[in-house]
C-alpha cells in the first residue's frame, strides 16, 4: 500500500525484492489500473456469442508479437553465424580445385 502523499492508500504491485539489497526485476503495477483494464468483450465466432477476457485477448496479441520478434532475431543470429561458415567452405572448395590443378 502506498504511503506517499500523491497516492496515499493506494495499493500497487512490485517486484518482492524492491527493498532489499539485491538485483530486482522492477515490476510496478497500480493494483487499481490494473482492475480497471480488465473487462469483457464480445466477440462473435461462428455465429455465437463468446466473452473474452480482455487482458488475455491483448496478452495472447503481445505473446505473438514477441514469438514473432524472437524468431526475426534468432534467424538475424543464424545468418550472422553463418557467414564463417560459408567462409570455410568456400575456402575449402577454391583450396580443393587448387589442389586438383596441381595434379594436372
Amino acid at each position: 500500500m502506498s504511503k506517499t502523499r500523491s497516492n496515499l492508500d493506494r495499493l500497487f504491485l512490485g517486484c518482492p525484492i524492491y527493498k532489499a539489497r539485491q538485483p530486482y526485476c522492477k515490476f510496478f503495477l497500480w493494483l487499481d489500473e490494473h482492475v480497471a483494464g480488465v473487462g469483457l468483450t464480445e466477440t462473435r465466432y461462428m455465429g455465437e456469442k463468446e466473452f473474452v477476457d480482455v487482458e488475455d485477448y491483448h496478452g495472447k496479441q503481445d505473446i505473438e508479437m514477441r514469438i514473432t520478434c524472437l524468431e526475426k532475431r534468432i534467424i538475424a543470429l543464424e545468418i550472422k553465424k553463418n557467414p564463417i561458415g560459408w567462409c570455410i567452405c568456400v575456402i575449402f572448395i577454391v583450396l580443393s580445385f587448387a589442389v586438383l590443378s596441381c595434379k594436372n
